[in-house]
């Protein structure tokens, strides 16, 4: 519950005992290497270089490690396993939600080991960084807004103790590798921090910050001197070609906008913005995504891997800014009849839309293409190679979900506003389009909602929403279309129970080889099946 400042173990293991439960060598560096080809991609907090430097240091004495590093490494192990695929820990011993346990449960513990209150170093800002982000994925079950909430605001406050978000001129002996580091994690902090301030409600932390960007350069650009240093090389560094470094340096271009916008919004003791500011605004964003598909403009048929990279980079920075633009635009769409509606409707529905859009690329379904944005539509990957994106990107259907949640109810509440009257002009999303956005986007929600109780309750929520839509102009027919509701939702529930066994006489659960392709239940969860473990 208190997860990672609280200790289940009435005696906690020693590190050599934490250390000999790892899996075998062979499938830590594959799930180290499945976590740096996914959140590493968008959420960026090492140099993989130095990285496995250091791993390679730990399996050569593994009995010299310290705590803080010991307990970065199984947040990468839990992370990674939550995403990885099934065949990696197949013959392990243990099913993926153990080796999760196993390794939250030794991460925890080593971190609470570490002084990470009387020396934090950039070791523990990460593992931190790694534990927001691992309760945000429900790496961490029953995760909640309050908890994520809590551990953010610990985390930037850390950071900025460490003065992270101040300028590297302030510290001219610091090394500019170390520098780089810090450059990193700072912008990926403030990655989290609007993450949860959105999910939340809540303000931006750290408003005054002045730290530069990292380098827009390539990992292979770092190497090691013959002293043992690190050192980069930024003499070939673009200002406008594709690189490492790239996503990280719009990124951090981007976040005093989306800063701002999400203070101004969340705050609860600010009047309701003037609109000129909203314009403003919105002006702002639509330049910035100008920007990013033009610095993202690489050609499909360039490595596999290093378009997939982008375009997941891109689409994360697209969601970001939509996301910002359904929250200045949601208050103007109350009253058709209002001057401002029609700018505002339009803006929420494109947004609403373009948001849908990016979560079927990146669950790989195919009519995507057809309803989605345009700047996402030419981001797509080829039919050929949907499945795979739709494994690479997995895991950021979950992160963003709220955002999707969001995206899902602003279409909703819009179209109802079609039975308002009021003028619009034809140019707007025509209704078709959107129901069929919808009715996909139900489809996505309903695959995933076994996967927590979180999931579970978005789709429930936006069944009922949808249902109730449908429903309207129709007095006679609302009861028979929430009894479909109910009627979709407990089969939903049905055929994950159903498709699930139990393995020996654990709470962990297994798929069944039978389990329907309509309903993705790969993760059910015990707190939605109403298990009660002893």
């Amino acid at each position: 519950m208190n997860f990672p400042f609280s200790n289940t173990c009435p005696i906690p293991p020693s590190q050599r005992d934490i250390v000999s439960q790892l899996p075998p060598r062979q499938v830590v560096e594959a799930l180290v290497t499945y976590y740096f080809q996914t959140c590493e991609v968008t959420h960026r907090l090492f140099q993989p270089l130095q990285f496995w430097d250091e791993l390679n240091a730990f399996w050569s004495s593994r009995d010299h490690v310290s705590d803080g590093w010991l307990a970065q490494l199984l947040m990468i192990l839990a992370i990674g396993c939550q995403n990885a695929p099934d065949y990696l820990i197949t013959h392990t011993g243990r099913s993926q939600g153990q080796w999760i346990e196993v390794f939250l449960e030794g991460a925890q513990i080593s971190f609470g080991r570490s002084p990470y209150m009387t020396s934090p170093n950039l070791t523990t800002v990460r593992t931190l960084c790694l534990m927001v982000l691992a309760r945000m994925l429900e790496v961490v079950k029953g995760s909640t807004s309050n908890q994520i909430v809590s551990l953010m605001g610990f985390v930037t406050r850390l950071a900025m103790s460490m003065q992270l978000h101040r300028t590297a001129k302030l510290f001219p002996a610091m090394p500019s590798f170390e520098a780089e580091l810090r450059r990193r994690i700072w912008v990926t902090i403030q990655l989290l921090d609007v993450d949860v301030a959105m999910r939340a409600g809540t303000s931006f932390l750290c408003t005054e910050f002045d730290a530069e960007p990292p380098f827009n350069v390539n990992e292979s650009d770092f190497r090691r001197s013959e002293q043992g240093t690190w050192e980069v090389d930024t003499l070939y560094a673009g200002s406008y070609a594709y690189t490492d470094g790239l996503f990280q340096v719009k990124l951090a271009q981007l976040m005093p906008l989306i800063a701002d916008i999400v203070s101004t919004v969340n705050s609860p003791s600010q009047p309701l913005v003037d609109y000129e500011t909203v314009l403003s605004w919105d002006k702002k964003l639509k330049q910035k995504l100008k920007e990013v598909e033009s610095a993202f403009s690489i050609r499909p048929h360039s490595r596999t891997d290093r378009y997939r990279r982008a375009m997941a980079q891109r689409q994360l920075i697209e969601v970001l800014a939509h996301r910002a633009k359904l929250a200045i635009h949601l208050a103007f769409t109350r009253s058709p009849y209002d001057e401002r509606f029609e700018p505002s409707y339009r803006a929420v529905k494109e947004s609403s839309m373009a948001l849908l859009g990016i979560q079927e690329l990146w669950t790989g379904s195919g009519p995507a293409n057809s309803i989605c944005s345009d700047s996402s539509r030419s981001s797509s990957p080829s039919s050929s190679s949907s499945d795979d994106q739709a494994s690479f990107n997995s895991w950021l259907v979950d992160l963003c979900r709220d955002d999707f949640d969001t995206a899902m109810l602003c279409l909703i509440l819009t179209m109802r506003k079609d039975t308002f009257g009021g003028t619009r002009s034809d140019d707007m999303p025509p209704n078709d389009i959107a129901w069929t956005v919808l009715r996909r986007g139900l489809m996505l929600f309903r695959q995933r909602a076994c996967r927590s109780l979180h999931h579970f309750k978005q789709f429930v929520g936006l069944s009922i929403m949808t249902g109730t839509l449908q429903a309207l102009g129709h007095p006679a027919a609302m009861l028979a279309t929430m009894m479909q509701v109910a009627d979709d939702v407990e089969q939903t529930v049905l055929a994950g129970k159903q498709e699930f066994m139990w393995m020996e006489n654990t709470p962990n659960l297994l798929v069944h080889p039978s389990l329907s392709a309509d309903v993705s239940l790969l993760d059910m969860d015990p707190e939605l099946l109403n298990m009660h473990i002893q």
